[in-house]
């Protein structure tokens, strides 16, 4: 109900100019945050500018009449554009806050007529807009960061996923030089960062103490770049090419450092490595996984060299021998995580590592030589292991599996797969874990719906369960774990003998979210088409491509509207199973070539 305010005649050309600046304007103002980086930008209300005098110069042409404002411009600078004798409001700035430096470097707090700032950083905009509010701001006028900030770049981030980044060394140092008291960066998977980028980066950067450049094109033979970055403490270069000397920069370079990944890193040999842990003082944990060129040389010199190791990654390291593998038992009693699959471990091998007291984390998988003696030394000398990985050690049966259940109450999860000589006693036993919210038993065809309804009733925490190629578990342990077993997020029924009445019965259970049943000859479309719509908690589910021709699409539909996500797998039936030492065989073959 305004009045339209009336506009005066452009009949003289100073007038016009006059008249524009008399509307709001909105302006694009580098608004610094300690939650983002400097590089960002929102949008914020500048306020209402007076109206300014147009100087007539002779020489200069007249400027073009501008376009009539519209009715809703006209009743917006009425509301907002207070008049000449009323008084400045106290949330609009003084003129002074548009050309005075202390007032762009420290912005006043913004009107209650501006917008709300945004929860994440909004796109740049497209619009053009003045040449000094386009540019990112100075770093010097930015308040310090917290000495806790942790800030990561948003091209480099961890998101678990294999696909290259576009990132380059441009964007690098850009992070670099907007933020100077960077602690994390990662950059996995940046194919565009070159060693220029880091050299950059550690120049700018003095405060950096964790570094991920795993499956980058750099080449850790930087020995000025590492020696600019005297607090680092986490190093990670899996995947990454390592030059001739390279680890000798880091040995000499980075003294401080904690944390040193070197899994699957090619020329990694017995001399550099030998060298940069001799260096490495105060190393607490090591990963060289997948390094096939290291023999015993090198195991001698990470267990001589830092005794105070709590975590040891050494899969697929199948140079080491079994007198090798001893020297980690008597020498690194502070280990609490190791994974030494895939190696010539025995049951002597078992017996020295049961003086690792500590071991929370042990992952023995696919050792051959192992068998239940060992781990009666592991059972009995372990008793915080939560975490134990018996994938494909086919000399393990119930007697081992007992004496860990008891020795060890706090487990939390245990791999079992593919040990044909688990039954339901083994099942049994683990009943008694209370904490136990993993257990893989797939291809232990001596395992039936008995031992099942046992861990069903125990574990009440039980959370991811694979059962696949359990030819003998049915209905029946689908009824326990649908009674029971109500924290339950994750189950693969694959080859297992479940019918629809299993299937409608496991939907009950709300926290359901990922399925896998391929090959179950029990079900019916109908039958499947009924349990998934009953199930309204799944978001992943894992089926054989038949049955997508046999479901009606609407339904389908259905259920993918509510964010369930269907894979289609069209894998041939294949009951028999390869023995583990002849898989063992066929996958070192793969590696080599």
């Amino acid at each position: 109900n305004l009045p339209r305010p009336s506009w005066p005649r452009r009949s003289t050309a100073t007038s016009t100019s006059a008249d524009a600046s008399a509307l709001p304007r909105f302006r694009l103002r580098s608004r610094r945050s300690t939650r983002w980086p400097t590089s960002f930008f929102s949008w914020s209300w500048t306020g209402w500018r007076p109206p300014i005098r147009a100087r007539s110069s002779p020489s200069r042409s007249p400027p073009a009449p501008a376009t009539p404002p519209s009715r809703a411009t006209a009743a917006c600078s009425a509301r907002t554009a207070p008049t000449s004798s009323a008084p400045r409001s106290p949330a609009t700035p003084p003129p002074s806050a548009w050309t005075s430096p202390s007032a762009r470097a420290s912005p006043a707090r913004p009107s209650p007529l501006s917008p709300p700032r945004p929860c994440l950083p909004s796109a740049p905009s497209t619009s053009p807009a003045p040449a000094a509010s386009g540019r990112p701001a100075s770093p010097r006028s930015s308040p310090p960061a917290p000495a806790s900030l942790t800030s990561t770049s948003p091209m480099g981030s961890t998101s678990g996923t294999r696909r290259p980044k576009p990132m380059t060394d441009m964007g690098l140092g850009c992070i670099a030089v907007g933020c100077p008291d960077l602690r994390e960066l990662t950059l996995n998977w940046c194919l565009g960062i070159t060693d220029l980028g880091v050299q950059l980066l550690a120049l700018k950067c003095k405060k950096l103490r964790t570094l991920n450049l795993s499956y980058t094109m750099v080449t850790p033979s930087l020995g000025k770049c590492f020696q600019m970055l005297p607090r680092l403490q986490t190093l990670k270069l899996e995947g990454c090419k390592i030059m001739a000397d390279g680890l000798k920069y880091i040995g000499i370079s980075c003294v401080s450092l904690r944390e040193l990944s070197l899994s699957k890193c090619s020329g990694v040999t017995d001399t550099d490595l030998s060298f940069v842990v001799s260096r490495l003082k105060n190393l607490l944990k090591l990963d060289i996984t997948c390094n096939r060129n290291i023999t015993d040389v090198s195991l001698a010199a990470i267990t001589s060299s830092c005794p105070s190791l709590i975590s040891l990654r050494m899969e697929s390291c199948s140079h080491f021998s079994s007198e090798g593998l001893r020297l980690i038992g008597k020498r690194c009693c502070h280990l609490e995580e190791l994974d030494i699959t895939d190696s010539d471990l025995d049951d002597e091998g078992l017996k020295a590592l049961s003086g690792c007291s500590k071991l929370s984390v042990l992952k023995i998988g696919i050792c051959m030589r192992i068998s239940d003696e060992g781990l009666i030394h592991i059972g009995k000398s372990c008793p915080e292991l939560r975490d134990i990985d018996l994938y494909r050690s086919g000399g393990i049966s119930d007697e081992g599996v007992t004496q860990i259940a008891q020795g060890c109450p706090m487990l939390e999860s245990i791999n079992l797969s593919y040990c044909t000589e688990i039954t339901d006693v083994s099942l049994a036993s683990l009943s008694k874990c209370a904490k136990l919210n993993t257990l893989e038993i797939r291809g232990c065809p001596s395992v039936s719906s008995a031992g099942l309804s046992e861990i069903a009733i125990g574990c009440r925490l039980l959370a991811e369960l694979d059962v696949k190629k359990c030819f003998a578990i049915n209905d029946v342990g689908m009824l326990f774990l649908s009674q029971f077993s109500h924290s339950l997020r994750q189950i693969n029924l694959s080859y297992c003998s479940v019918t629809d009445i299993g299937l409608l019965s496991l939907s009950s259970i709300c926290g359901l979210q990922n399925m896998t049943i391929v090959h179950l000859a029990g079900i019916t479309p109908n039958g499947l088409m009924a349990a998934l719509m009953v199930s309204g908690g799944l978001t992943r589910v894992k089926l054989h491509a038949a049955f997508r021709s046999m479901m009606p699409p609407h339904m389908l539909k259905v259920v993918e509207a509510r964010g369930c996500a269907f894979q289609w797998i069209d894998k041939p039936f294949k009951v028999e199973q390869e023995r583990c030492d002849i898989w063992q065989q066929q996958s070192r073959d793969v590696l080599v070539r």
